[in-house]
């Protein structure tokens, strides 16, 4: 007997998506709303699980029902952020086509760019240290078309990514993967050429930074670019500091 939504998702028995629908549906029809907002141990929906497990069609059909695609875990990873992270990239696409943001960031800062990019470069990281075996390099495939996407549609980096030269490297070699007279490809080479362009206007405009050397560990001061204004701790502000090459005094 299935408790949930997400039980049904997860049941190994019922072995195709056909299946798991006809059983969504039945189930829908008789505890309504309420069972889309339930959440797992890990704060997942069950539209979050479906993304996670990439299956495009339970994701479909509980879109369909009004699931919340922009449903939060404690960690304020959103369903396309699941989808960047684990390679689906069916899921990624229907995300995007159904209003997906783009650009939202989970705790620590993170964008879908940059969660899909960290996914893609471990993979790279493995097939590189470890035999060659074809499922990893269907992964691999994979999780550079998430990037390529995410790229074609406008998705940008982290704060602290759009100064990173490694970054824009990382992204550069994705790229090269696919072909180049492709429509997705050249979408995607255009945001690159824009984030690059913005690379350098932030490392060449941001100003050399005075720490105050007090008593207190975590003196607080400004990191200013363009008309910004950005209070961070000693600390963090060093490490913004190293990354983009700015010379403390």
């Amino acid at each position: 007997m299935h408790r949930n939504l997400i039980d049904i998702i997860e049941d190994k028995k019922l072995n195709s998506s056909d299946a798991k629908c006809l059983a969504l549906k039945k189930f829908l029809e008789n505890n309504a709303e309420p069972a889309l907002e339930i959440v797992n141990t890990k704060d997942e929906t069950a539209l979050t699980v479906a993304t996670r497990l990439g299956d495009v069609t339970c994701l479909a059909l509980l879109i369909a029902a009004k699931a919340n695609i922009h449903h939060l875990t404690s960690h304020e990873i959103t369903p396309l952020m699941t989808a960047a992270i684990y390679a689906q990239v069916d899921c990624l696409m229907l995300l995007l086509k159904k209003g997906a943001s783009i650009n939202a960031q989970d705790i620590h800062g993170h964008t879908a760019l940059d969660l899909a990019l960290e996914s893609r470069n471990k993979l790279h990281t493995e097939l590189m240290s470890h035999s060659t075996t074809e499922n990893l390099k269907a992964e691999l495939k994979k999780a550079n078309n998430c990037v390529r996407i995410l790229l074609a549609v406008g998705a940008k980096p982290s704060w602290v990514n759009r100064t990173s030269q490694k970054y824009m490297d990382d992204l550069t070699l994705v790229l090269k993967n696919f072909d180049q007279s492709d429509t997705c490809t050249k979408q995607a080479g255009q945001q690159l050429h824009r984030l690059k362009y913005q690379q350098k206007i932030l490392v060449s405009q941001v100003q050399p930074i005075k720490i105050s050397h007090k008593k207190s560990l975590f003196t607080t001061f400004c990191l200013f670019h363009h008309d910004e204004q950005t209070p961070l701790d000693s600390k963090q502000g060093y490490k913004v500091a190293v990354n983009v090459n700015v010379k403390l005094i």
